[in-house]
């Protein structure tokens, strides 16, 4: 005597053989793409971050790569839910914090020309490509300190945020929670493992921890690459003298002794004083250079020429350099780059500009902000180089006509 299955058995059935073959697909579909992965991890160099536009560059990548799963999956954030998962069958080097992956590009300075026409293809597409990578950058390094509910009124943005390892700590006889707060942080710069100091353009309401941090850290230059108002919004707090009489600022007295105006930018000289302690400062105000843009007439002739300027003066100063714009990260990390760039083309015949904005972001998050100010880097360097040939060329000229006298 046949009996007839139940109809509710029979899909219950189909759908658990589906989801079987469909789970069994998808691990293998992983192990997969984790080998490719790692093949991919070691073309590169052990414990390298994949760059992936020098892996397009060379051919290694499938063609509209960026639209793949695969894509996708090594893209993610490791703050998503697929973040385990993806740390063992995709990514290695997650479970070790996003801030080990090193990237790294470095161009021959005689073939820069043909590698930044390369890059500007289709739109700028490859230079796309190098920005989404450093995206990835920092993602995980902690900022507990400028989470705390004291300390969140003193960020300027709610998304930049000061990484706790790096960031420059304040003396303070309070020892209150968040007393020795502020938003900045030390970044590399070419000789000094603390040359710089990145911060946002002071509040109102941390002005005065502003100037502290500027004596205690002996700080004799400031690079200021805002103007308090842009586009009819407050990007920065006059936190100067508006003219010659002292003002004091906290605990710490400032007097604007000298103020010079010129067509892109402003220098001033301040004395700050606090009890015995005196310290001269140099103000350097670069006026030219929109928020989230570069600068636009004469861009890389003239923000090449301050940049010069500030590194003349920077050699008889004491103390980190401080730069800030508005966020202190997009501008700020541009003339911190450049300033590097500046030293290094005098010294080597090749840059890594993506090895530099990679290892600027792991000292303080989103340095270089746009994509605009990344590619702006590109052709100061090409400016640099150029000039760099033209006083070897006058060089050889002048040793060639000793020679012959």
């Amino acid at each position: 005597m046949v009996t007839e299955m139940n109809p509710n058995v029979v899909v219950i059935s189909v759908l658990a053989i589906l989801s079987t073959l469909l789970i069994g697909l998808l691990l293998v579909t992983l192990i997969i793409l984790r080998k490719k992965h790692l093949q991919m991890a070691r073309e590169c160099g052990a414990g390298t971050f994949v760059n992936f536009a020098s892996l397009e560059r060379d051919g290694k990548l499938p063609y509209n790569w960026r639209r793949s799963i695969f894509a996708f999956l090594t893209l993610l954030p490791s703050c998503l839910w697929t973040d385990y998962l993806l740390a063992f069958y995709i990514n290695p080097w997650s479970k070790n914090g996003l801030k080990k992956r090193k990237l790294t590009n470095p161009v021959q300075l005689d073939d820069f020309d043909t590698y930044i026409k390369e890059m500007a293809k289709d739109s700028d597409y490859k230079f796309s490509l190098q920005f989404e990578e450093l995206k990835l950058i920092g993602l995980d390094i902690p900022h507990f300190a400028a989470d705390l509910p004291l300390n969140r009124c003193k960020n300027r943005y709610t998304n930049i945020l000061p990484y706790d390892f790096s960031r420059v700590r304040l003396v303070s006889m309070n020892e209150e929670e968040g007393a020795d707060y502020i938003n900045a942080n030390y970044i590399p710069g070419y000789n000094l493992p603390q040359e710089y100091i990145a911060t946002q353009g002071p509040l109102p309401e941390t002005r005065n921890d502003f100037w502290k941090m500027v004596l205690q850290q002996k700080s004799q230059i400031i690079v200021m690459l805002t103007q308090c108002n842009e586009k009819r919004r407050v990007k920065c707090d006059h936190y100067w003298p508006f003219t010659e009489e002292p003002i004091a600022y906290g605990d710490i007295t400032v007097e604007m002794t000298s103020e010079e105006e010129h067509s892109d930018w402003a220098y001033r000289s301040f004395r700050i004083s606090y009890a015995d302690e005196m310290l001269d400062v140099m103000h350097f105000n670069y006026t030219a250079w929109p928020d989230h843009g570069v600068p636009t007439t004469n861009a890389a002739e003239s923000i090449m020429q301050f940049v010069q300027m500030v590194r003349q003066h920077s050699t008889k100063s004491r103390g980190p350099m401080i730069i800030h714009c508005s966020a202190g990260v997009g501008r700020t990390g541009t003339f911190i780059a450049l300033d590097r760039l500046l030293q290094h083309v005098c010294d080597h015949e090749y840059v890594d500009i993506l090895g530099l904005v990679s290892d600027m972001r792991s000292y303080r998050m989103s340095m270089v902000q746009t994509e605009e100010q990344y590619i702006f880097i590109h052709q100061c360097v090409q400016l640099m180089w150029m000039k760099k040939k033209r006083q070897f060329c006058i060089s050889d000229v002048i040793y060639e006509n000793v020679s012959k006298s």
